[in-house]
């Protein structure tokens, strides 16, 4: 029923941040938040982003040609949406957003409710942090995820608020 109120937008096959290569080609991609394809400049630049071997995803030709080519990465310095980064002096991570805010997990659990893993998150700088990103906020729970605390009291999150589900049958509604 939830889904309904939402509207559907072109499909997506890789998470944002997405490291991927064709066969045969010796371009690494990373898979872009507007749908494309942006060319990691050369080796330098991908070991300078802390980019790891181990994280790319090898897709067919044909998926690489139907997907636009974006402008390309060459600096290790750019953050781009939907990276992932914290500072060397904490543990709170961040993903940069497309409106140039970087929006921060405040437990693992948030973090963990987007789907995404540790491995993909790189370290940088304070200094360079507060370069880059032009406001910080905290990320909130996904709209639809129940959560409960110490009582016996179910939420759902909406909005960034949790909104109490009163009775048994409100809560199989949602489901």
């Amino acid at each position: 029923k939830q889904l309904g109120f939402y509207e559907r937008i072109a499909d997506t096959n890789f998470a944002v941040g997405t490291l991927l290569k064709a066969p045969n080609n010796p371009t690494v991609y990373r898979f872009s938040n507007s749908g494309g394809l942006q060319p990691i400049f050369s080796a330098e630049v991908f070991n300078g982003r802390s980019y790891k071997k181990d994280l790319i995803k090898i897709i067919t030709a044909e998926i690489a040609q139907s997907l636009p080519i974006g402008a390309p990465i060459t600096d290790v310095n750019t953050l781009y949406p939907g990276d992932l980064i914290k500072i060397v002096e904490g543990p709170t991570v961040w993903r940069i957003q497309s409106d140039g805010a970087a929006h921060y997990f405040p437990n693992e659990s948030i973090f963990y409710q987007y789907a995404l893993s540790f491995k993909k998150v790189w370290t940088i700088l304070k200094s360079r942090m507060e370069r880059v990103a032009d406001r910080v906020t905290k990320i909130f729970y996904p709209d639809g995820v129940l959560v409960r605390g110490s009582g016996s009291t179910v939420y759902v999150m909406s909005d960034g608020q949790k909104r109490p589900i009163a009775t048994a049958a409100d809560f199989n509604a949602l489901l």
